[in-house]
């Protein structure tokens, strides 16, 4: 009672029975009427925080064995000693790099105290590091005791961003534990023999870190929740810094319904909110706070000149494969230059390749998509294609967009599918990004493989695109996003019906709406998929033998903890494959893992899973 009397649920009744019956007489339809006309939001994320609350005390009990946790201090000098040992390169445009992580530096120590933050800066300017160091700033000079949530859109992206912070800790000494890695594949990194299972679900699913480092998937549906598993750790989203990286990832239908939730957050919680990207959306405009700007908004842009983004394809209409693969041969035999194909679909992709391959020597063609099992596109990207790109040697990569998120490659020239704008400036991302090669071209060509993408904003795309000369230097970039994002404010963000709803379902205090209806979702799948099982090697026969003798354990609890240790390992082997492509008989349709033993009549080393003679496609990341 004096819990719910704190945070301003006063609670009288000391007789509980005398409640409960109250509550079987009580005529709800009043109370849903009086809820449907609520405007007080506050009822619903004191709601959230006190179940939180409970739920997370509840799993304590049972895991914990009552033993006592102390928080870590965190100082921010840990990421300028990382960038002193490590960031030795000599680009001239580390110059820039340093005079933005500096004004990040500033501004974080001005203005901490504020609520709404944003670093808006071109790709490949350091943004990951100046983030965490401006999160680093507020929390010592502001708020010692808040924790760190750092989220990013996608899954293949997180390992690698919390390599980089575990490396940051390890230069100073820093037991790793205090970062939490959280989705849906993650996994303890300890050894089997261990019993400390419990600790790291309890703080790792439960966000109990000092730095948790997630997807937006998992922040959202904390929020957005009404099942216990997302719920018990929304308590630590407040007194919370949270970073949104690449936040131009969350669809725009459901921005405003994200401007609600920071506002309510900041106010009840005093949760601090930084956005992070190179294409920033217009949310609580005049209310963010700009660490990276300096002089005029498009500061930082200006200085840059790496690429080129060249429209004159776009204007020959829909293109065929072959008449792709004719335009990038012909270039490339005549000016071999390191050069990334990014197709919007998996079929054109690996037709293009075909042409391309049979037309370059020396096996300079390599093919990248989601269609292929993880381990083997980390083999061709870190062992095949970045050695030869570090020897300035001249290939070609066809992909698709599983190639835009958070990879390190850097290439001479780039090719981009139509695709909605913050799609395109991450394609120019991977070309010329250590600025060493004068201005790299990047051509848009339009393959009419475009329903993967909400058509607004492809219109809004085009009509921005037709605003400039048929090349835009990258130094305009800035303005160019600027006029898109104006665009996708005033068609889809102000007055969205999805955004609308999912609010007034907070306001009447509708869970169950509000936790499952799949309009007020990041992510849904389009297509009934299956994790297909890929045994391409003799570790991963064994790994798929342990796992059997795993679902063989009877005891829940052990069995939960032995999978979670060896699902990370067998992620690595997994492709996700959609019904048009694959069918799996009645017995293994239901699997969570599926091991078919004819797998090679449908899956390709190079390719991965081969696509069917028909025209529909998904969307790849």
């Amino acid at each position: 009672a004096s819990m719910l009397g704190e945070i301003g649920l006063p609670f009288q009744h000391n007789d509980i029975t005398q409640v409960l019956d109250g509550f079987k007489i009580r005529h709800f339809d009043r109370l849903v009427r009086i809820l449907n006309k609520n405007q007080d939001s506050s009822f619903y994320f004191r709601t959230l925080f006190l179940y939180s609350i409970l739920l997370s005390a509840d799993k304590g009990d049972v895991m914990l064995a009552e033993k006592v946790f102390s928080r870590k201090t965190l100082a921010s000098s840990i990421i300028d000693s990382f960038k002193s040992k490590t960031l030795k390169s000599d680009f001239a445009i580390n110059q820039i790099r340093e005079e933005a992580y500096q004004l990040a530096i500033q501004k974080a120590e001005e203005f901490g105290n504020e609520n709404f933050f944003s670093i808006t800066l071109p790709t490949g300017l350091g943004k990951t590091l100046a983030a965490y160091k401006a999160a680093l700033i507020i929390k010592e000079r502001y708020c010692p005791d808040f924790r760190i949530v750092y989220c990013l859109p996608f899954t293949s992206i997180i390992d690698q961003n919390a390599a980089i912070f575990k490396s940051i800790l390890k230069n100073v000494g820093i037991d790793e534990a205090n970062v939490g890695v959280h989705h849906y594949l993650a996994g303890p990194e300890i050894k089997e023999e261990e019993s400390n299972y419990s600790e790291w679900e309890y703080f790792t699913e439960g966000w109990q870190n000092e730095i948790t480092i997630t997807t937006f998937v998992q922040l959202w549906e904390s929020i957005f929740a009404n099942h216990n598993k997302q719920i018990r750790k929304f308590h630590n989203l407040v007194n919370s810094i949270i970073i949104l990286d690449e936040v131009q990832s969350i669809k725009p239908v459901l921005l405003p319904a994200l401007e609600f939730v920071m506002e309510n957050m900041a106010r009840y919680f005093n949760t601090k909110f930084i956005l992070v990207t190179a294409t920033q959306p217009i949310i609580l405009k005049e209310k963010i706070i700009e660490l990276c700007q300096e002089e005029s908004s498009d500061y930082f842009f200006k200085k840059m000149n790496r690429t080129v983004l060249d429209t004159s394809y776009l204007n020959m209409g829909s293109i065929t494969e072959e008449e792709l693969a004719k335009i990038i041969v012909d270039r490339y035999k005549k000016d071999p230059k390191s050069t990334l194909v990014i197709c919007n679909t998996i079929r054109f992709s690996q037709n293009l390749f075909n042409l391309v391959a049979a037309e370059v020597e020396d096996d300079g063609a390599f093919y990248l998509s989601a269609a292929i099992i993880p381990h083997s596109r980390q083999d061709t990207l870190e062992n095949k294609i970045k050695p030869l790109l570090a020897e300035k040697r001249s290939v070609i990569l066809i992909s698709t967009q599983v190639v835009e998120a958070g990879v390190d490659i850097d290439f001479d020239e780039v090719y981009r599918d139509f695709a909605p704008m913050f799609s395109i400036n991450q394609a120019a991302g991977r070309g010329n990004r250590n600025s060493v090669r004068g201005s790299s071209k990047v051509y848009l060509f339009r393959s009419s493989k475009e329903k993967i993408y909400d058509p607004v904003l492809l219109d809004i795309t085009e009509k921005t695109l037709k605003q400039f000369e048929v090349s835009i230097l990258e130094s305009q970039f800035f303005i160019l996003n600027q006029k898109f994002f104006e665009g996708v404010k005033a068609k889809i963000q102000d007055d969205s019906n999805v955004s609308n709803e999912l609010v007034k379902s907070i306001l009447s205090l509708k869970f169950e709406d509000v936790g499952t209806n799949t309009d007020y979702r990041l992510l849904v799948e389009e297509y009934k998929s299956y994790n297909l099982y890929i045994p391409i090697e003799a570790k991963a026969e064994k790994l798929w033998e342990k796992y059997l003798s795993l679902l063989e354990i009877e005891e829940h609890f052990r069995k939960k903890s032995a999978m979670k240790l060896l699902m990370p390992q067998l992620m690595k082997y997994i492709v996700r494959v959609p019904n048009y492509v694959y069918q799996p008989n009645a017995e293994d349709r239901n699997k969570a893992l599926i091991y078919d033993k004819d797998w090679t009549n449908f899956y390709d080393e190079t390719f991965g899973y081969k696509m069917p003679d028909n025209e529909r496609a998904i969307e790849i990341y």
